[in-house]
């Protein structure tokens, strides 16, 4: 088979989702490597930005504006709508995410700090997505 590959891309409609894995996945293991970057004990992080519509792979961070962080998506369902949120954890005080979300103001001119649940920091501390 000359000139032919026998490769498969995956749908279009699979590469921001893959996007998403590829760069949580990378984070996971930036964060694993710094020390007291994730914990259950470590319970804020920043909520980049909220949408009715799944994240797009456009909309990710620039890996250096993390900080050895893991990023990670929810899902809420909020007055009948559904609202996906990236965000960034973890942090052990609210300060030190104040003070992570200057670098990531210009970018993310709507985020905020937020305290989690212990179940949502246990579930991305541990890698889920």
């Amino acid at each position: 088979m000359h000139g032919k590959s026998s490769h498969r891309l995956p749908p279009l409609a699979l590469i921001p989702v893959l996007a998403l894995i590829l760069v949580a996945a990378l984070c996971g293991r930036a964060s694993s490597a710094s020390p007291g970057a994730t914990g259950v004990a470590a319970r804020y992080a920043i909520n980049l930005l909220s949408s009715t519509g799944p994240v797009e792979a456009s909309e990710m961070p620039a890996p250096e504006l993390l900080g050895g962080r893991r990023l990670y998506t929810t899902t809420i369902r909020k007055d009948g709508r559904t609202w996906h949120r990236l965000r960034l954890g973890f942090f052990p005080t609210r300060r030190a995410a104040l003070d992570a979300l200057k670098r990531l103001r210009r970018r993310f001119p709507e985020a905020w700090v937020t305290k989690v649940s212990v179940r949502e920091a246990a579930r991305f501390s541990r890698g889920g997505m």
